[in-house]
């Protein structure tokens, strides 16, 4: 199976920035979960990388994004990091922490499958890794071939401030 770059096809010209917000809830099910203390929030180890990541996405892409909380309570909600509001696209953000890289290992895949049940879109961020754009792009080949990766539609490879693709399955 075959993985294509569409990021010509997908990205505009000159895209211009759109606003980055933050939810006041999360819904599932039809079902409103609205910001309350220890139950539905929005972690503060992790706002400053999402808000940043969401300025930059939008500044490259164009598209609106919204942050979203995580549930805790009731227990089992599966929250995406952001929600693309012109088309209600759930993505996720995927970043590493790699104390030790191993040529061998397919990090990429390991974080899609975090993922499951929470985006089948994603922002895989390299930046702070020894991976290279060319491993990354053959781990996220190898990924898509997997029938347990089948939930994963596009995957936005960043490194750096720059977009070095939007690739999906042929």
């Amino acid at each position: 199976m075959k993985i294509t770059n569409i990021i010509n096809e997908v990205i505009p010209k000159k895209p211009v920035a759109k606003a980055v917000t933050m939810a006041t809830y999360w819904e599932e099910n039809n079902v409103k979960y609205y910001l309350k203390k220890n139950e539905v929030f929005f972690r503060q180890e992790e706002i400053n990388v999402n808000m940043n990541i969401a300025r930059w996405f939008t500044e490259v892409t164009g598209r609106p994004v919204q942050l979203q909380p995580v549930v805790l309570n009731p227990k089992g909600i599966k929250t995406c990091d952001f929600i693309l509001t012109d088309d209600m696209t759930k993505v996720e953000l995927k970043t590493f922490n790699i104390k030790q890289f191993h040529e061998n290992k397919n990090y990429i895949d390991m974080k899609l499958g975090e993922g499951y049940g929470q985006a089948n879109d994603f922002i895989v961020d390299i930046t702070d890794t020894e991976i290279t754009p060319e491993k990354a792009m053959k781990d996220i080949e190898s990924s898509f071939q997997r029938e347990n990766r089948r939930f994963v539609r596009r995957i936005y490879l960043k490194s750096n401030d720059t977009l070095i693709g939007i690739f999906e399955r042929e």
